[in-house]
């Protein structure tokens, strides 16, 4: 990780952080306070208002509290841990998701970064400990985005019935409407490139579990960006649930084959070569340069496990869900 003139966190490995960094600093000037509300949100013709809240207790979630270790030693940190962890309905497929809210006036020197950026290494590295296969690290903004936020990057609305380890419950930001919906629609087609591209692997039996997992989360993401673009504040769960209402019926059976995937990924990991795999994470302290050796040497996927991802369906979703962009 690198430092630069205004003391700010970049992973120099991680490229949708550099990304969020690139993209927000442009952000940055346009400070006017905001208020943000889960419920009951205020629309303007550029931006909304909203509050999100952590609602549950950490207490009883010994295991978050054992990955995060250390972390009352950076109080200039936000920590909330959204999803399956949070609410308890995490499988083997599920990624630990985090979002980091850091005060950058609370960072003095570069001595605290490197601290900062170490620590979170550390984390992220127990990340991929228990889940040698989570293909993304830490979700990481600052407090003055928040002021013109591009809801793209991370929709607030997850921290609803998520864990708030450190920091304030509420966050209150400024959404700015229109670079949300471009972003959507950024996110959205290098999704559908994605698919495509990790597609090609599965169909000549060559892919493996870390591509694989990231072929299916691809699929399962796409609804709630689709729902987002049309201006719908939804959990990804609650988008893959309600598919059915934007897709045609045979489109949505690969919506359906995925998340049977999901459900019985241990199928795929019940094998002596991902057991040989998963001890793999212990010998790196660097979780940027894990997930390039996970990504090239993962066990291949077990497909004659699972039902046929078809290619006939596999093209008509990515059609229709460019037709669905190319509506607006």
């Amino acid at each position: 990780m690198i430092q630069n003139q205004k003391n700010q966190i970049v992973p120099s490995r991680s490229s949708f952080l550099i990304r969020l960094i690139n993209k927000l600093k442009s952000l940055r000037n346009n400070s006017c306070k905001a208020e943000y509300a889960l419920v009951n949100q205020r629309v303007t013709s550029q931006y909304k208002y909203v509050d999100a809240f952590a609602t549950v207790s950490s207490e009883h979630i010994q295991d978050v509290n054992l990955i995060f270790k250390g972390f009352q030693n950076f109080p200039c940190l936000s920590l909330y841990i959204h999803g399956s962890w949070a609410d308890q309905t995490k499988t083997s497929f599920s990624d630990l998701d985090d979002l980091i809210v850091v005060k950058r006036d609370g960072i003095k020197t570069v001595r605290e970064v490197r601290k900062i950026e170490s620590w979170l290494n550390r984390v992220d590295m127990r990340f991929c400990r228990i889940d040698p296969l989570q293909h993304h690290g830490h979700w990481i903004i600052y407090e003055d985005q928040l002021e013109n936020y591009d809801e793209s990057y991370m929709p607030l609305l997850v921290l609803e019935n998520s864990i708030c380890l450190q920091g304030e419950k509420k966050i209150s930001a400024k959404v700015n409407i229109e670079a949300t919906q471009v972003g959507l629609e950024r996110n959205l087609k290098v999704t559908l490139l994605n698919i495509e591209n990790y597609y090609i692997k599965y169909q000549k039996n060559q892919i493996n579990l870390y591509d694989m997992k990231c072929l299916i989360g691809s699929f399962l993401l796409v609804p709630a960006y689709v729902f987002q673009m049309k201006g719908k504040r939804v959990t990804k769960k609650w988008a893959i649930e309600n598919a059915s209402n934007i897709y045609s019926a045979d489109v949505h059976k690969v919506l359906e084959i995925c998340s049977t995937m999901r459900q019985d990924w241990k199928k795929a990991l019940n094998t002596f070569q991902f057991e040989l795999f998963s001890i793999s994470p212990k010998f790196f302290t660097n979780p940027h340069l894990y997930r390039k050796f996970a990504q090239k040497f993962a066990p291949k996927f077990p497909c004659e496990v699972f039902p046929t991802l078809k290619q006939k369906s596999v093209d008509a979703f990515i059609q229709e869900t460019k037709d669905i962009i190319n509506e607006k």
